[in-house]
């Protein structure tokens, strides 16, 4: 087609050959090229993926070993920042009558960072505000260009950050929160994948809740049956 088209006028000279053959080259190797890095791409993708789904089984196998609540949000935190690649994040609790927050574990952040909201107001963290109220994501990509971050997060050299609801019947009563030091964007995927763990983790919160408090109600019964006695 090449030939009979645009090198019609040199069809039957050397020149007109080569210049065909060389145009067909370039555009087989160019073809080769997409065809190979969408396969690359695809590659990585599924790896991921694995390593997601991977993350998930270790998560569930670790709540259903009944470790102790910080224990299991330790173990899940590992997990989750391993299956992401991620070096920097935390997990803190949600106390709704007392409208503040607290960390419970954090990998990757400085101890004076982590002083500074240690134990915070909802009112003073927009982001863990807004995450509360609304029982959905805050995903933050650019950090320095937005307001609601606090400069301590900024002045700790956070790039990109996503701030993940762990709730139970649409009870919010923890926070996921994935920092990175480079500008990172979060695909649908990673989006989906944490609210997978936020679901997970915000059932065994309301469960070793539940079980506190089944289990000094029993206490105080013991007691008041041993006053009883005496």
């Amino acid at each position: 087609l090449l030939r009979h088209t645009i090198f019609f006028g040199r069809l039957h000279v050397l020149s007109g050959f080569i210049a065909t053959y060389a145009v067909i080259a370039v555009a087989v190797v160019i073809f080769s090229f997409s065809i190979f890095g969408f396969i690359a791409r695809l590659q990585r993708r599924v790896i991921e993926q694995n390593q997601q789904f991977a993350g998930l089984v270790n998560i569930a196998k670790a709540a259903a070993a009944k470790l102790r609540l910080e224990e299991l949000l330790n173990v899940s935190l590992d997990h989750v920042l391993s299956s992401m690649k991620v070096e920097s994040g935390l997990i803190c609790l949600v106390d709704l009558e007392q409208e503040e927050h607290s960390a419970v574990c954090y990998r990757g952040l400085s101890p004076d960072l982590m002083r500074r909201i240690q134990r915070a107001k909802l009112k003073d963290e927009p982001v863990a505000h807004e995450v509360v109220r609304t029982g959905k994501q805050v995903v933050i990509e650019r950090v320095l260009d937005d307001p609601r971050v606090v400069e301590g997060a900024k002045r700790a050299g956070i790039k990109s950050m996503i701030s993940t609801p762990l709730k139970f019947e649409e009870e919010v009563n923890g926070l996921l929160v994935i920092l990175t030091h480079q500008e990172r964007h979060f695909s649908a995927a990673d989006r989906h994948f944490l609210e997978s763990i936020g679901g997970q983790l915000g059932m065994a919160i309301r469960n070793v809740k539940l079980y506190e408090q089944s289990d000094l109600h029993n206490q105080e019964l013991g007691a008041l049956l041993t006053v009883g006695k005496t």
